[in-house]
């Protein structure tokens, strides 16, 4: 029969890890047997178990049976594995029992010894496979709380399947591509050519106001010298687009046309090195180009438009002698001798009517809108692209006089009043000068563009 002495004999002070390599969960134990009261020699069959506490039960995993261990003057040196999941948590306590190898029934040792930190490590080891991650108190929901960041250099890349919310602060050194809006100065951020087209502009997206003084200026425009679709010559330079030659204009014009005293005429294409031609009877009144296109009239009230793009003449017939026949940025507008007007569009290759009734008065052309009047003091606008006539009436007195300026139109009658038609909204509205009807005659009317 073995005697023991108290727990104090087994003694656990020189628990140090050794490297396992290729790693397991296993460590070293090294421990002093006293032997009624001598270090003990020879073999001795020792059983290990684990606990959470100096005393009490919930044992934490199995026990680890060391038959034949060899003790020599009282020290002996184990191998121990509890898996990987005994040392997660708080302290913990070894309890051993012993005896002579094969010798009888074990004797359990007290107090249990307490383990170092060392083996504790090994929650190190197994850390990347982990199943179940502990995380600290200041961790909630996976965002860290305390208001305390380290230096995240060591984050090389972060998908974005792995961002939810907003990032807010500086994204220095961002690759790829951004959905949805970005707020706030972007320093140094360089838009690669091409990648900002008409398509990813929202309408309005970017007003004089979004502009910085100075954002844009000549040098940071590539295509600087050359030729830029669909701008809108208005305030260009400082001036009005009409101070500019239109397309199809004076010398700009590449086609041109030809008429006869018999109510023919003809167009030579430049495109095609083709004639096309038209005949409309009666005596010849006027031939007109814009925008590449020509118009034609004769003395019967007939016009006909030849058109550039498609290369055919569009007829109109408003009865009555011809008064007049005007064009603005590819648009034709005739009218007759009888209050009759049709105006003729380069978008829609159509002609539209409109009849005012009396003795024509006067025409006029901007911006690609006309205005036409009686003598009885009633108007009409044309509107370009919406291709549809307005009217308004002045009164009985007889027409004055009519102008345009920037697409809009003003026209007055004898009797001083007036009515000034907005090319934007295709209203008209009406101003009394005073005097009745026959009352002060108008004096004069003009218009004048925005510099």
């Amino acid at each position: 029969m073995m005697m023991l002495l108290s727990g104090a004999a087994l003694c656990s002070w020189c628990l140090t890890p050794r490297p396992v390599f290729a790693q397991s969960t296993a460590f070293t134990y090294q421990g002093r047997l006293i032997d009624n009261g001598q270090p003990a020699n020879g073999s001795y069959d020792l059983v290990f178990s684990l606990f959470p506490a100096s005393t009490g039960t919930n044992q934490i995993g199995g026990w680890i049976t060391n038959s034949a261990t060899p003790v020599s003057s009282g020290l002996f040196t184990v191998k121990l594995d509890f898996g990987p999941s005994a040392f997660l948590s708080s302290d913990r306590w070894l309890q051993l029992g012993v005896r002579a190898n094969g010798d009888g029934a074990l004797t359990t040792l007290s107090p249990r010894q307490s383990i170092s930190p060392a083996p504790y490590t090994l929650h190190a080891l197994g850390s990347d496979n982990a199943m179940t991650a502990v995380m600290a108190d200041a961790v909630v929901n996976g965002v860290y709380t305390t208001g305390t960041y380290a230096d995240p250099s060591w984050i090389t890349s972060l998908r974005s399947s792995k961002i939810a919310g907003d990032i807010a602060g500086k994204a220095s050194g961002f690759l790829g591509n951004l959905s949805g809006e970005v707020v706030g100065s972007q320093g140094a951020t360089v838009i690669v050519s091409d990648a900002i087209t008409t398509a990813k502009i929202a309408n309005s997206a970017v007003t004089t106001a979004k502009l910085a003084a100075g954002a844009v200026t000549e040098g940071k425009i590539s295509a600087a010298g050359l030729l830029v679709a669909n701008l809108n010559a208005d305030l260009l330079d400082g001036l009005h687009s009409t101070s500019f030659a239109q397309k199809g204009a004076g010398p700009e014009s590449k086609n041109v046309g030809v008429c006869n005293t018999s109510g023919t005429a003809a167009v030579w294409d430049s495109a095609t090195g083709t004639w096309s031609s038209v005949a409309l009877g009666g005596s010849s009144s006027a031939l007109l180009g814009s925008g590449g296109n020509i118009a034609f009239a004769n003395n019967a009230g007939k016009a006909a438009v030849w058109s550039m793009t498609a290369k055919t003449w569009t007829q109109v017939s408003l009865g009555g002698a011809f008064t007049s026949l005007v064009a603005s940025k590819g648009n034709f507008v005739v009218a007759n001798n009888g209050g009759k007007a049709a105006a003729w569009s380069d978008a829609t290759k159509t002609w539209t009517q409109v009849s005012l009734g009396s003795a024509y008065g006067g025409i006029a052309a901007s911006g690609g809108n006309f205005a036409v009047a009686n003598s009885g003091g009633s108007a009409a606008a044309w509107n370009d692209p919406a291709g549809t006539w307005s009217t308004v009436s002045l009164g009985i007195s007889a027409f004055g006089d009519i102008a345009g300026s920037a697409g809009n139109f003003v026209v007055v009658n004898n009797s001083g009043t007036a009515a000034a038609w907005n090319h934007t909204t295709g209203a008209w509205t009406s101003v009394a000068l005073g005097g009745t009807t026959g009352g002060g005659t108008i004096r004069c009317v003009t218009g004048s563009d925005e510099w």
